[in-house]
């Protein structure tokens, strides 16, 4: 899913929480802005002011002052549109400055790394994901318990998406009938709803996934916990 579907699920999520004022920190690249982008006109949507957004700081004295100057616009909320390790690092130094206020993230942060590299600070963030395995859909069932007997592990979103992915391909492939990349993706565009791991994929004529996939996962004593609907 994209950033807007993502930021969307997050912002209605965190609203719902009633969360009214956050700060937005971000990496100057292309996936930081777009994210923080996306989430701060799912807020607006959704009753949430953004009272400040910023991509560095030097020390963890400067958060020290960037929170005193949060606290007096009454922020309640920090979202992070970065990527791993960054913004696990941001977590760390967020807790070291005593910033205690509620941390939520893109996909891009649901990682095993997290709790170790951001400690207690991590603990309670809130991350957009496409993937949980408790789900009663034959397909995810199918795939959660073969990978179990596979490699003795939990899958992953990333596992899971990358099951679909080829999964989808092979199919298309399949009814293309032809080794030929357009017209393979030709079907790809034209698959309609399709039932995989991660949920009932539907890709657009420019090949954007338009399928509900985006889950909750909450950080619960160093493990992600999938938040109901």
């Amino acid at each position: 899913p994209g950033d807007d579907e993502i930021a969307r699920k997050l912002a209605e999520y965190l609203g719902g929480q009633g969360l009214k004022r956050m700060v937005i920190y971000y990496s100057d690249d292309t996936y930081g802005k777009g994210l923080a982008d996306s989430f701060e006109d799912q807020a607006k949507q959704n009753g949430i002011t953004i009272v400040d957004r910023f991509n560095e700081y030097s020390s963890i004295e400067e958060l020290i002052r960037l929170n005193s100057r949060w606290q007096a616009f009454g922020y309640d909320g920090v979202f992070i549109a970065t990527t791993m390790p960054e913004g696990a690092h941001f977590i760390h130094d967020a807790g070291q400055a005593g910033i205690t206020a509620p941390f939520a993230a893109g996909n891009s942060m649901e990682s095993v790394e997290l709790s170790a590299i951001g400690g207690k600070a991590a603990e309670g963030i809130v991350v957009g994901s496409v993937f949980t395995p408790y789900s009663d859909q034959p397909e995810v069932k199918s795939f959660v318990t073969s990978f179990r007997a596979e490699y003795q592990l939990e899958p992953t979103s990333y596992a899971a998406l990358g099951y679909d992915a080829v999964k989808m391909l092979a199919a298309a492939m399949v009814k293309a009938g032809v080794e030929d990349r357009s017209a393979i993706a030709e079907v790809l565009r034209n698959m309609g709803k399709w039932p995989g791991a991660c949920g009932m994929h539907e890709l657009s004529p420019e090949g954007d996934e338009l399928g509900d996939l985006v889950v909750l996962k909450q950080l619960q004593d160093g493990k992600f916990v999938y938040l109901e609907k």
